[in-house]
């Protein structure tokens, strides 16, 4: 029996010192981003009908940064995403009865290479033209309910 228990505990301990675990040597391969600006969509017809958050993405090995545009409505509700090169996805939600059996809350549509405009345009269904400004803290406000 002492050689059973012997043998046993020489297996477990080979299972065990044979494992490795990974240790975290502080690097990553993720991208760094970091939220630069806000800005707001002016209509001419309408005034502000959305807002654009504008992260930046870094890597050190590839130089320059990369800039990611969030489309959000006045209500702040992302409704697609544009990138530096004029392509985007367009978020639609999906109906209820849709989302139940599907599984998904949203579609995702995505838009070809065109101006900034026309794109913002398409994701937030407004007419052109449209202005792209710089945002204050006021633009950002939400109203409150009285």
């Amino acid at each position: 029996m002492p050689t059973r228990m012997f043998l046993l505990c020489l297996v477990l301990l080979a299972i065990f010192t044979g494992c490795k675990t990974s240790q975290d040597d502080g690097e990553t391969d993720a991208w760094i981003g970091q939220l630069v600006a806000y800005k707001k969509v002016v209509s001419e017809r309408h005034g502000i009908v959305g807002y654009i958050k504008v992260f930046e993405f870094k890597k050190e090995e590839f130089g320059e940064a990369y800039q990611l545009y969030r489309i959000l409505d006045l209500n702040f509700v992302e409704r697609g995403i544009l990138y530096p090169r004029g392509q985007g996805l367009k978020f639609v939600d999906v109906a209820p009865e849709v989302a139940r059996v599907t599984g998904a809350t949203r579609e995702e549509i995505e838009l070809g290479p065109q101006p900034l405009e026309l794109n913002l345009a398409k994701i937030l269904e407004v007419d052109l033209p449209l202005k792209v400004y710089k945002a204050s803290a006021a633009d950002l406000e939400r109203p409150t309910a009285e």
